[in-house]
């Protein structure tokens, strides 16, 4: 058996000790939630946010990213991350028992508060970041494949980028795309802990079945630290901007589990692109 690092030690330690405190939240491993804010007017821009609350400690947090699309990166003033402290935390679950409120399903009505106010403040705090990208205009969902579903293939979704298309009018599409993601295997990082044999990146190939043209939107020759120590990925959500002669922006958000202190948790990233006509 391995032995567990001073920071590994202290980590699980911390998971124990507010796992116990905020048994409620207890339950399960957690999954972090998305929320589309859109792409601007002339898709050159994608903005979404991320929140949950921890596993073990229940804390809430959100991270709002804003992505640069043609330059691929955030731009200056983001991403946005915040996340209640283990004190505030503790303040949430003491202000539900003064309240006479005791049950777990209850106790957490008021951490979804607490989360939610929290996103507003992300939102107010990225505002001069974003008010040079002008209106936010709502994204097309394309695709959608959430954790909690087991019909589909989490590695290999197919659609079409204008949207009419669909399986309601059975119109035959002149285009659809195909987006495949593949793992691959690499040694573990720091921040695996020397608990875990490996860590997992991931290639994204988006590819047009009606030319067999094929474009590599992401190819890690490494795992960045950012992630952490992930161990698995699927393809969550195809956003698209609106379509016009100068072409469509897409956004791929693409899951991946880390180890917690409950299960695996699940993080979110996006990848992005600007397919011209």
């Amino acid at each position: 058996m391995r032995r567990l690092t001073s920071a590994a030690l202290k980590a699980a330690i911390a998971g124990f000790v507010f796992g116990a405190t905020f048994a409620f939240q207890a339950s399960a491993a957690e999954i972090s939630s998305s929320n589309i804010l859109g792409f601007t007017q002339n898709g050159s821009h994608f903005v979404f946010e991320e929140f949950g609350t921890r596993d073990g400690s229940g804390a809430p947090y959100v991270n709002l990213f804003a992505i640069d699309i043609q330059q691929d990166r955030w731009i200056k003033g983001t991403p946005v991350r915040l996340a209640a402290t283990e004190e505030e935390s503790h303040a949430i679950e003491l202000d539900a028992r003064k309240k006479g409120i005791s049950g777990p399903l209850e106790i957490s009505a008021f951490f979804d508060a607490a989360r939610n106010k929290l996103r507003k403040k992300a939102q107010l705090q990225a505002q001069s970041a974003l008010s040079g990208l002008g209106k936010l205009w709502p994204a097309n969902r394309l695709a959608y494949n959430p954790p909690q579903e087991f019909t589909g293939d989490a590695r290999t979704v197919r659609f079409s980028p204008i949207g009419y298309v669909n399986r309601v009018n059975s119109k035959q599409s002149t285009e659809v795309w195909r987006l495949e993601l593949q793992q691959t295997e690499y040694p573990p990082g720091k921040n695996c802990y020397d608990l875990y044999k490996q860590m997992v990146g991931f290639k994204l190939v988006l590819i047009n079945e009606s030319t067999g043209v094929q474009k590599i939107l992401n190819d890690d020759r490494k795992v960045p630290n950012s992630r952490g120590c992930p161990q698995s990925y699927s393809i969550e959500e195809v956003a698209a901007s609106n379509y016009s002669s100068n072409g469509v922006s897409l956004a791929i958000l693409v899951r991946y589990s880390l180890p917690g202190f409950e299960g695996p948790d699940g993080r979110l990233l996006a990848v992005t692109t600007r397919l011209n006509p």
